[in-house]
Protein backbone atom coordinates (compact mmCIF):
# COMPACT_ATOMS: atom_id res chain seq x y z
CA UNK A 1 0.00 0.00 0.00
CA UNK A 2 1.21 3.26 -0.55
CA UNK A 3 0.91 6.28 1.37
CA UNK A 4 1.47 10.10 1.68
CA UNK A 5 1.82 12.16 4.31
CA UNK A 6 2.66 15.92 5.10
CA UNK A 7 3.28 17.81 7.90
CA UNK A 8 1.68 21.18 8.05
CA UNK A 9 2.65 23.27 11.17
CA UNK A 10 -0.68 24.41 14.05
CA UNK A 11 1.71 27.48 14.16
CA UNK A 12 1.01 30.55 12.25
CA UNK A 13 -2.40 32.10 10.57
CA UNK A 14 -4.87 29.84 9.06
CA UNK A 15 -4.27 30.91 5.49
CA UNK A 16 -0.41 30.05 5.98
CA UNK A 17 -1.72 26.62 7.24
CA UNK A 18 -4.26 26.61 4.03
CA UNK A 19 -1.76 27.60 1.48
CA UNK A 20 1.34 24.79 2.75
CA UNK A 21 -1.48 22.33 2.74
CA UNK A 22 -2.60 23.11 -0.83
CA UNK A 23 1.20 23.03 -1.83
CA UNK A 24 2.11 19.82 -0.47
CA UNK A 25 -1.19 18.28 -2.25
CA UNK A 26 0.08 19.77 -5.58
CA UNK A 27 3.26 18.17 -5.33
CA UNK A 28 1.20 14.65 -4.89
CA UNK A 29 -1.43 15.49 -7.68
CA UNK A 30 1.90 17.25 -9.79
CA UNK A 31 4.69 15.32 -8.96
CA UNK A 32 8.11 16.62 -7.84
CA UNK A 33 11.79 15.90 -8.27
CA UNK A 34 11.30 11.85 -7.33
CA UNK A 35 8.65 11.25 -10.14
CA UNK A 36 8.19 12.11 -14.27
CA UNK A 37 4.56 13.06 -13.78
CA UNK A 38 5.48 16.86 -14.66
CA UNK A 39 8.36 19.02 -15.73
CA UNK A 40 10.61 16.49 -16.18
CA UNK A 41 13.35 18.49 -17.78
CA UNK A 42 12.01 21.33 -15.38
CA UNK A 43 14.27 22.66 -12.87
CA UNK A 44 13.60 22.83 -9.45
CA UNK A 45 12.34 26.58 -8.92
CA UNK A 46 10.14 26.16 -12.03
CA UNK A 47 8.15 22.89 -10.20
CA UNK A 48 7.77 24.82 -6.90
CA UNK A 49 6.38 27.98 -9.39
CA UNK A 50 3.74 25.17 -10.89
CA UNK A 51 2.94 23.62 -7.76
CA UNK A 52 2.46 27.24 -5.84
CA UNK A 53 0.38 27.74 -8.94
CA UNK A 54 -2.05 24.78 -8.48
CA UNK A 55 -1.86 25.71 -4.73
CA UNK A 56 -3.31 29.49 -5.55
CA UNK A 57 -6.09 28.36 -8.00
CA UNK A 58 -7.03 25.89 -5.78
CA UNK A 59 -7.67 28.05 -2.71
CA UNK A 60 -8.66 31.32 -4.52
CA UNK A 61 -9.32 30.62 -8.32
CA UNK A 62 -8.54 33.60 -10.71
CA UNK A 63 -12.45 33.22 -11.74
CA UNK A 64 -13.41 34.29 -8.80
CA UNK A 65 -11.52 37.52 -8.59
CA UNK A 66 -12.55 38.34 -11.82
CA UNK A 67 -16.34 38.32 -11.24
CA UNK A 68 -15.49 39.93 -7.83
CA UNK A 69 -13.56 42.92 -9.59
CA UNK A 70 -15.49 45.89 -11.01
CA UNK A 71 -14.43 46.52 -14.45
CA UNK A 72 -11.58 44.51 -14.20
CA UNK A 73 -9.69 45.69 -11.68
CA UNK A 74 -9.73 45.22 -7.64
CA UNK A 75 -9.69 47.45 -4.47
CA UNK A 76 -8.24 46.86 -1.69
CA UNK A 77 -12.21 46.24 0.27
CA UNK A 78 -12.63 43.64 -2.28
CA UNK A 79 -9.50 42.05 -2.05
CA UNK A 80 -9.91 41.83 1.68
CA UNK A 81 -13.35 40.30 1.48
CA UNK A 82 -11.88 37.78 -0.94
CA UNK A 83 -9.64 36.72 1.34
CA UNK A 84 -11.71 36.39 4.23
CA UNK A 85 -14.39 34.45 2.26
CA UNK A 86 -11.54 32.10 1.03
CA UNK A 87 -9.55 32.15 4.21
CA UNK A 88 -6.86 32.62 2.20
CA UNK A 89 -3.29 34.98 3.00
CA UNK A 90 -2.85 38.36 1.89
CA UNK A 91 0.19 37.03 0.22
CA UNK A 92 -1.90 34.25 -2.25
CA UNK A 93 -5.07 36.83 -2.54
CA UNK A 94 -2.28 39.81 -4.36
CA UNK A 95 -0.93 36.68 -6.71
CA UNK A 96 -3.75 35.61 -7.02
CA UNK A 97 -4.84 39.02 -8.02
CA UNK A 98 -1.83 40.34 -9.97
CA UNK A 99 -2.59 36.69 -11.92
CA UNK A 100 -6.03 37.83 -12.38
CA UNK A 101 -4.91 41.03 -13.83
CA UNK A 102 -7.15 42.69 -11.69
CA UNK A 103 -3.94 44.51 -9.72
CA UNK A 104 -1.01 46.57 -11.10
CA UNK A 105 2.87 45.61 -10.13
CA UNK A 106 2.57 48.78 -8.55
CA UNK A 107 -0.51 48.60 -7.05
CA UNK A 108 0.55 44.77 -5.16
CA UNK A 109 3.27 46.59 -4.15
CA UNK A 110 1.26 49.25 -2.41
CA UNK A 111 -1.20 46.52 -1.20
CA UNK A 112 1.43 44.36 0.46
CA UNK A 113 2.41 46.96 2.34
CA UNK A 114 -0.86 47.48 4.21
CA UNK A 115 -2.12 43.67 4.86
CA UNK A 116 -5.63 43.44 6.33
CA UNK A 117 -6.44 43.57 10.18
CA UNK A 118 -7.58 41.17 11.83
CA UNK A 119 -10.73 43.46 12.83
CA UNK A 120 -11.65 43.60 8.98
CA UNK A 121 -11.66 39.93 8.51
CA UNK A 122 -14.18 39.36 11.76
CA UNK A 123 -16.52 42.33 10.27
CA UNK A 124 -16.47 39.77 7.19
CA UNK A 125 -16.80 36.65 9.02
CA UNK A 126 -19.05 37.54 11.06
CA UNK A 127 -22.22 35.16 11.83
CA UNK A 128 -20.72 33.06 8.70
CA UNK A 129 -21.04 29.12 10.87
CA UNK A 130 -17.88 27.13 11.34
CA UNK A 131 -15.10 29.74 10.16
CA UNK A 132 -14.53 31.18 13.72
CA UNK A 133 -15.59 30.47 16.65
CA UNK A 134 -15.88 33.05 19.87
CA UNK A 135 -13.69 35.84 18.01
CA UNK A 136 -10.94 34.48 19.97
CA UNK A 137 -7.72 36.13 19.33
CA UNK A 138 -4.27 35.88 20.69
CA UNK A 139 -1.27 38.68 20.06
CA UNK A 140 1.75 36.58 18.29
CA UNK A 141 3.35 38.64 15.43
CA UNK A 142 -0.06 40.90 14.87
CA UNK A 143 -3.62 39.27 15.83
CA UNK A 144 -4.09 36.04 14.32
CA UNK A 145 -7.83 34.13 15.06
CA UNK A 146 -7.52 30.19 16.46
CA UNK A 147 -9.03 28.04 14.28
CA UNK A 148 -11.65 25.84 15.01
CA UNK A 149 -11.81 22.27 13.75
Amino acid sequence: MDIAAAVVSLNGDPGRRRSTAAHELGHLILGDEYSTDVGVGASRAEREDMVDAFAAELLLPVAAIQRASSSGKSDRPTLVRLAAEYRTSWSLTLRQARTAEAITPREEKKLRACPPTFAEFSEIWRGTPGVYAGEEATAREGLQARAVP
